[in-house]
């Protein structure tokens, strides 16, 4: 099986890309994270204590580095899912292997942080299908 800390996995169908988080992507980002009606469903443990929402570019770009330096030390891969349709960055994925000392250690968890006009049902099947 091929280590996506070595290189991360390109996914993407008809409809949706997902790639690593850029900072090309920070101006799309930061209106998925300034988003008020969104940050409520989002979530920051194992994120350096991040605080939600985001109100500038500068920290969407701190973020960002963040991410990627999560992703160089092999904690965590953000992917940003990209509506090919749009041709923006309507949220991201993170995907990390939890350690702990009960039953879901070893488990893996994938989250979704989208923009609130996605948070529905068929459009984040859409999304998940990608990956599935």
């Amino acid at each position: 099986m091929p280590d996506a800390y070595t290189n991360c996995p390109v996914m993407e169908n008809e409809r949706f890309l997902l790639r690593l988080v850029s900072h090309t992507d920070t101006a799309d980002l930061l209106r998925v994270y300034s988003d008020e009606r969104a940050v409520p469903f989002f979530n920051s443990d194992n994120c350096h204590g991040d605080d939600f929402p985001y109100t500038s570019t500068d920290r969407m770009r701190r973020a960002i580095a963040l991410w990627l330096e999560d992703y160089e030390k092999r904690h965590c891969i953000r992917w940003t899912i990209t509506d090919k349709a749009a041709g923006e960055g309507i949220g991201t994925m993170g995907y990390f292997i939890r350690t702990s000392d009960d039953y879901f250690t070893d488990c893996g968890i994938l989250r979704l942080y989208l923009r609130s006009d996605w948070e529905r049902a068929v459009k984040i099947r859409a999304i998940l299908d990608v990956v599935i």
